[in-house]
């Protein structure tokens, strides 16, 4: 285990998830605000430009948060199908946890904290439909990486990750 993650939350009293650190507004010192301000975009030229420029590419799901976390979409599950993140009794469950409980249809994924109506079924259909070609990769860790045109993964600075998403591991 990282003593990174442990120390952050001592030291600046920031917010985990899932063991996780977060960011958060008023949170921490001075640094660990204006560290928040940069990810935010603050007072950039181009405010998007950080959350433009880098991309989740996940390889054995096992450090990327299914709802959370923007690895299928642009955008997380929990934003693109928010009605069934609210209903969701694993909010924090991992890309990895998600699949091998079965995210097919009918898998053992998708508990309900209440019977689904049909219109809520239909976007269960649709989230099934984008997971149906992804495939976790078991060698491969979950990574940050740059867009095309930008610097390669190794000259991207591990550094990004606490930038674009507040991801501490």
């Amino acid at each position: 285990m990282l003593i990174l993650p442990l120390i952050l939350k001592n030291s600046f009293k920031v917010k985990t998830i899932g063991g996780r650190v977060r960011f958060g507004e008023g949170v921490g010192s001075i640094w660990w605000r204006q560290l928040n301000h940069i990810r935010a975009g603050v007072g950039l030229a181009e405010p998007t430009w950080l959350v433009d420029n880098i991309v989740r590419k996940v390889g054995d799901g096992s450090n990327t948060l299914f709802w959370e976390d923007a690895w299928l979409l642009d955008v997380p599950l929990a934003v693109s199908f928010s009605r069934l993140f609210e209903l969701s009794e694993n909010k924090n469950v991992t890309v990895r946890e998600m699949c091998l409980l079965g995210w097919e249809a009918d898998g053992g994924a998708w508990r309900w904290r209440r019977r689904l109506f049909a219109w809520e079924e239909e976007l269960v259909g649709e989230c099934v439909e984008r997971l149906a070609n992804f495939v976790l990769q078991v060698d491969i860790s979950d990574r940050w990486t740059c867009y095309k045109g930008q610097p390669s993964q190794e000259e991207c600075p591990s550094g990004y990750r606490y930038f674009l998403c507040g991801l501490v591991w």
